[in-house]
C-alpha cells in the first residue's frame, strides 16, 4: 500500500491485505487438486508417481521457503521487495501456464486412452468406501502435522535456546518435502507400486514411533522419560526429521492409491477431497490448540498417526489403472 500512496491503516489497505490472503487461501486447495490429475494426463505409468510427488513437493516447499525468507526480513522495505518478487513470480507462472497445451496429442498410457474413449462407469461400493477411508486416513495425519509443526517453537519454549527454536519448523517442513521427493523413486526401485497400502502403513508406523520418542524426550510431556531436563537438541531434531520424512512420503501414496481406486473417474476428484480434508483437519487443530496444554501437543500428533493407521486397516487396495497399463491379470496381482 505504501508503494502506491495508500495509508497503512486505511480501510482499502485492509481490504487489499485480506483479499490477497483469501485468494492465496483459495489457490492452495486448487493447486493440491492437480498432482495426480496432471501426472495421469501427461506421463506414462512408470513416471506417474514421480510426477505426482514433484508437483506436490513443489507446492509444499512454499512454507519452507517462507520460513527462511522471514529470517531475512528486517524492515518494511524488505517486505515490499518480497511482495514484488512474489508478484513477478506469479505472473511468470501464469504466462507459462497459459502457453502450455491443454493436453498431449497422444495419450501417455493405455488407461488414459481408454478413459478418453468412454464415459466412466459406476464404481463398486467397496472401492468407494476404500477411497473415502483412505483419504480420511491420509488427510488426518498430514493435516494435523502441517498445523502442528509450525507451532514447534511455541511447544518447546523454555526447553531449548531461542536460537535453535526458529529452525525447528523450517527443518521439519524441508524434511517433509524431501520425503515427498524420495518416495516414488524408492517405490519404483523396490518394486512396490503394487504395495501402496503396505508402504503407507509402514510410513505411518515410523511416524508413530518417532513422535513417541520425541514426546518421551520432553520433560513436561505426560510420557516423559527424562524428567530432569530435555534431551539434547540433536536427539530431538533427529526424531523430528525421521517423522517428517515419513509424513512427506505418505501424501504421494494417497494421491496414487486413491486415483487407482476411483479409475476411470478423474484423479482430480480424490485430489479435491484430499486437499479439502487436509485444510479441514488443520483448521480443527487450530481451534483445539488453545484448549490443550502445550505439554500434550506431541500426544496429539501421536494420536493422529495412530488413528490414521487404524483407518488404513479398512482400505482394500485395488489397482485397475495399473493393471491396464501393465497388462496384468487380476489373478496374478499381489494381495494387500
Amino acid at each position: 500500500p505504501n508503494v502506491i500512496g495508500l495509508a497503512p491503516a486505511s480501510g482499502f489497505t485492509h481490504a487489499l491485505v485480506h483479499g490477497g490472503q483469501a485468494l492465496n487461501g483459495a489457490a492452495g486447495p486448487m493447486n493440491c487438486v492437480t498432482p495426480s490429475a496432471l501426472a495421469a494426463l501427461w506421463f506414462p505409468a512408470s513416471q506417474r508417481g514421480i510426477a505426482t510427488s514433484a508437483v506436490y513437493a513443489v507446492q509444499m516447499s512454499g512454507p519452507s521457503v517462507g520460513f527462511l525468507l522471514a529470517l531475512g526480513i528486517r524492515n518494511s522495505d524488505h517486505m515490499v521487495l518480497l511482495m514484488f518478487v512474489e508478484a513477478a513470480f506469479a505472473l511468470a507462472v501464469l504466462g507459462t501456464w497459459a502457453l502450455l497445451p491443454r493436453e498431449p496429442k497422444v495419450p501417455p498410457s493405455h488407461s488414459q486412452e481408454l478413459r478418453l474413449d468412454a464415459s466412466p462407469p459406476a464404481l463398486p461400493r467397496r472401492r468407494w468406501i476404500s477411497t473415502v477411508v483412505l483419504v480420511l486416513a491420509g488427510s488426518f495425519s498430514i493435516g494435523v502435522f502441517q498445523c502442528w509443526s509450525p507451532a514447534l517453537p511455541t511447544q518447546l519454549q523454555g526447553a531449548l535456546p531461542e536460537s535453535l527454536l526458529k529452525w525447528f519448523a523450517i527443518i521439519t517442513a524441508t524434511a517433509s518435502v524431501l520425503g515427498s521427493c524420495l518416495c516414488p523413486p524408492l517405490m519404483e526401485a523396490l518394486k512396490l507400486q503394487w504395495r501402496l497400502k503396505s508402504a503407507m502403513a509402514t510410513m505411518l508406523l515410523v511416524q508413530l514411533v518417532a513422535f513417541s520418542i520425541f514426546a518421551a524426550s520432553l520433560p513436561d510431556s505426560p510420557v516423559a522419560v527424562w524428567k530432569e531436563g530435555p534431551a539434547s537438541p540433536a536427539w530431538l531434531m533427529t526424531w523430528l526429521v525421521v517423522a517428517s520424512v515419513a509424513e512427506g512420503a505418505v501424501a504421494p501414496m494417497v494421491y496414487e492409491l486413491s486415483a487407482e481406486l476411483t479409475y476411470p473417474h478423474s484423479e482430480g476428484l480424490t485430489g479435491a477431497a484430499f486437499s479439502w480434508l487436509l485444510n479441514f483437519f488443520g483448521f480443527v487443530l487450530l481451534g483445539i490448540f488453545p484448549l490443550v496444554p502445550p505439554r500434550y501437543d506431541s500426544l496429539m500428533m501421536m494420536g493422529a498417526c495412530l488413528v490414521s493407521l487404524v483407518l488404513l486397516c479398512f482400505v482394500h487396495a485395488e489397482y485397475p489403472r495399473r493393471m491396464l497399463d501393465e497388462n496384468v491379470r487380476s489373478g496374478l496381482l499381489p494381495s494387500e
